[in-house]
Order: C-alpha cells, then sequence, then structure tokens
C-alpha cells in the first residue's frame, strides 16, 4: 500500500497548526503512558516484529498458533506481526482475526493490557505442547474516555483522504 503524505507527515514538516489539541495530546500519549510507540515505532509506525499480544486464543476451537505455523519455534506461538498503523482508519477490521471493529474497541482493549488473558495458555498441535504468554509489554494502561479519544483523534493524522488516481495518458 503507498500512503500519500498524511497529516501527520506535514505536521513533522513544521505546519504544526494543523494538528488540533486532541491531536497533539494524543501524539503525547502514544509516546508516553499509552506506550504504543513501544511497538509502533518507524517512520511507518511499526517495529516489522512479531509480538505476542494474547490473541492467540489457545485451547479454544479459534485458536491462532501465528508465526509457530511458519517456523516450527515454540517460542513464536501466538506471535503476529507488528502492523504499520498508516492508513490505520481504513484497514479494519481490526488485530490478526477482525475481532475488533473499531479503533476505540482497539484503545480499549490495549488500555485493559487484554487483561482476560493474564496467564499461560497452552494446546498440543501435531504432538507438542505448545505455550502462549503475551508480551510483557502489554499492560495495563487505565486509559480514561478523554485519553482513548485523543488517541483515536492522533491515528486519524497518520490517514489520509480517499483519492482518485487519475491515470497519465498513454502515448498512442
Amino acid at each position: 500500500m503507498i500512503s500519500p503524505q498524511s497529516k501527520f507527515d506535514q505536521f513533522i514538516d513544521g505546519q504544526a497548526a494543523l494538528f488540533s489539541d486532541d491531536e497533539v495530546m494524543g501524539l503525547h500519549l502514544f509516546r508516553t503512558k499509552a506506550q504504543c510507540m513501544n511497538c509502533h515505532s518507524s517512520g511507518y509506525f511499526s517495529n516489522n516484529q512479531f509480538e505476542n499480544d494474547g490473541t492467540s486464543l489457545l485451547g479454544s476451537k479459534q485458536e491462532d498458533l501465528g508465526k509457530y505455523l511458519v517456523t516450527k519455534d515454540p517460542n513464536d506461538a501466538g506471535k503476529f506481526r507488528v502492523p504499520t498503523l498508516r492508513e490505520v482508519t481504513r484497514t479494519g477490521p481490526w488485530m490478526h482475526n477482525g475481532s475488533l471493529t473499531s479503533l476505540q474497541e482497539v484503545l480499549n482493549f490495549y488500555s485493559k493490557g487484554n487483561s482476560e488473558i493474564s496467564q499461560k495458555k497452552s494446546t498440543v498441535h501435531e504432538g507438542i505442547t505448545l505455550t502462549s504468554q503475551k508480551s510483557e509489554m502489554l499492560k495495563f494502561l487505565d486509559l480514561n474516555e478523554k485519553e482513548i479519544t485523543q488517541l483515536e483523534a492522533f491515528l486519524g493524522t497518520l490517514s489520509t483522504k480517499t483519492q482518485r488516481l487519475t491515470p497519465p495518458e498513454l502515448p498512442k
């Protein structure tokens, strides 16, 4: 996917007046209290790594072993690639399995540190017992409603408007 210059890019290029107060606060939260920068770093807002956010649902009918299915390394059970946040408002539903249908749900999920899956889960796959422990980076953040709204406002600056591309006229 090619992402044209976003409002965030313009802000970084010195057009600070483009951001609303909520977008500025959302950026601040992204970098500090919300800890989003831990995984969504770099210019494309991903660390290009595989992380375990506790959504593999091991031991259930919906289990997804993630990277393990490719590498066969038990340490990779439940790990999924950290996606870019560029164009994030246009890429839902979110999570590897599409289980979250709004950005507010995603932000609440991370704010709670995926608290419903705090202990190790296990499953047996092809005779191998696999366990999955969510990343220690996922912690209870206790973001309030205003902070969730501000983070969502900031994330909106990473997306661009739909543009109709006009193909160039080719020589005859």
